[in-house]
C-alpha cells in the first residue's frame, strides 16, 4: 500500500491529531510540574547555556526524558498530519509538503539531539540552535498554515460546491 494513501487516511488523520493534544498537553504539564525552561524555544547558545546551568539534576532528566519521548512523537505527529490534510486537499503539492516536513521532523530531531548532548554533558554543540531552533519553528508555522488553510479550502470550496 502507499504511505501516502495510508497517511491521507481519516484514522491516521485522528491518530495524530490525538497524539499531538496528548504532547500539547505533556509539553504544559510536565514544565511546570519540574519547574522546568523548554529548551526548544530557545536559539542563543548563551541563553540555552545558562538555563542548563540553573537546572538540578531532576529538571535535567525530566527535560532529558520529555526530548528524547515527547519531542519525538510531537514533531513526527505533527509532520504526518501536514502530509495527510495536505495530501488529501491538495495532492498536487504532495513535494512541497513531503519536503517540508522531512525539513521539519529531521530539524526537530537535530535540536533535540543538541539538547540531550548539552544536557548530559557530552557535546556543547548549542550554536548549532541558532539555525536549527528558527527553522524548525518556522516548519511548524507553515505546516499549521498548509493545514489551517486546506481545511478551510475544504469548507468553503468544496464542501460548499458539493451543496448547491
Amino acid at each position: 500500500m502507499n504511505i501516502y494513501r495510508i497517511v491521507a487516511t481519516p484514522l491516521c488523520l485522528w491518530l495524530c491529531l490525538l497524539l499531538v493534544v496528548l504532547g500539547a498537553v505533556t509539553l504544559l504539564w510536565l514544565p511546570n510540574r519540574f519547574e522546568l525552561i523548554l529548551l526548544d524555544g530557545l536559539w542563543q547558545p548563551e541563553g540555552v547555556r545558562a538555563a542548563i546551568a540553573d537546572m538540578d539534576a531532576t529538571q535535567r532528566v525530566a527535560h532529558i526524558w520529555l526530548t528524547s519521548t515527547v519531542d519525538v512523537v510531537l514533531p513526527t505527529a505533527f509532520g504526518v498530519s501536514v502530509l495527510g490534510s495536505g495530501l488529501r486537499l491538495q495532492p498536487t503539492w504532495r513535494k512541497p509538503i513531503s519536503a517540508l516536513v522531512m525539513l521539519l521532523i529531521g530539524f526537530d530531531l537535530l535540536e533535540g539531539t543538541v539538547q540531550i548532548l548539552a544536557l548530559t554533558n557530552q557535546v556543547d554543540w548549542l550554536a548549532a540552535k541558532q539555525l536549527l531552533t528558527p527553522v524548525k519553528l518556522a516548519c511548524y508555522v507553515v505546516g499549521l498554515l498548509l493545514i489551517v488553510l486546506g481545511w478551510l479550502r475544504w469548507l468553503v470550496l468544496d464542501r460548499g460546491g458539493a451543496a448547491s
